[in-house]
């Protein structure tokens, strides 16, 4: 299926790199996304929007210790419309900036379509979001445009996270740890350190052990616990819950995107 989307393309290369919506130029930098005028964008067709992804079915086989989810299904799955793709912030990580917990300069890893790092920009937060996915990057950098907010967006692994050479106050990660097996894990972890600034915090948002939607990995406390042994220290886990699309008859009770909401300090 074709990109279905309009907008700047995005620079894809085994590091990050970034390019000047404004001048075309490449650097060696990734670049803001100035909103000062109106695009065209073009979200997915409500028949689009409407269809189920492989993500939607209960037999998806997912995220386990041994294997991470392909990025290639992420990127089928933003061509029509994934589960978690909603239309604003997750209720938790709103909850989190109200409170003041999300500040300084703000690296939001796994970003999607960017609809948690564009409520952070809403309110004055400098915010990067990075995302493997280029189509899904391509529609968060057309709803930047169209609503008139500065923010920047990057395709990248998160796999690489040293390479982007910046340093960042808080890193929130809603959804993304989650999706990689214990390897992918470990590197995603020791580039989350390399770009924070100590005392910095990474606020990590994943499935809980009592979640039932397909895909990603549960994860118990103690398994953040040890996750985060070394370099870190856990300051607060807390219950939370993914909010996804209901009109996918997923159950939204405590169990269906059952989640913990850890605060962790890089020390």
């Amino acid at each position: 299926m074709s990109n279905p989307y309009e907008g700047d393309s995005t620079t894809s290369v085994p590091g990050i790199k970034g390019t000047n919506t404004t001048t075309g130029e490449e650097s060696d930098k990734p670049q803001t996304v100035t909103v000062r005028s109106t695009v065209t964008e073009t979200e997915p067709s409500r028949t689009a929007a409407d269809l189920r992804t492989e993500f939607d079915s209960p037999t998806f086989v997912g995220a386990s210790a041994a294997s991470s989810i392909a990025i290639s299904r992420f990127e089928e799955a933003y061509r029509a419309r994934p589960p978690w793709d909603i239309d604003g912030p997750q209720p938790d990580l709103a909850r989190l900036l109200d409170a003041g917990f999300i500040q300084g300069r703000v690296l939001d890893i796994g970003c999607g379509t960017g609809e948690n790092a564009l409520f952070f920009a809403s309110r004055g937060i400098d915010v990067t979001g990075l995302d493997a996915s280029a189509v899904a990057i391509t529609r968060a950098q057309a709803k930047a445009r169209r609503r008139g907010l500065s923010a920047r967006f990057i395709q990248g692994d998160a796999l690489q996270l040293a390479t982007l050479g910046e340093m960042f106050d808080t890193v929130t990660d809603s959804g993304l740890l989650h999706v990689f097996s214990d390897q992918g894990m470990q590197q995603v972890i020791r580039g989350i350190h390399a770009l924070l600034r100590p005392s910095g915090r990474y606020w990590l948002m994943c499935f809980s052990e009592h979640a039932t939607l397909p895909g990603p990995r549960r994860l118990t406390k103690q398994h953040i616990a040890t996750l985060f042994k070394d370099g870190w220290q856990i300051r607060s886990i807390e219950q939370a819950q993914f909010k996804v699309i209901c009109e996918r008859d997923h159950d939204e009770g405590d169990k269906a995107a059952a989640a913990w909401l850890a605060g962790i300090e890089r020390l």
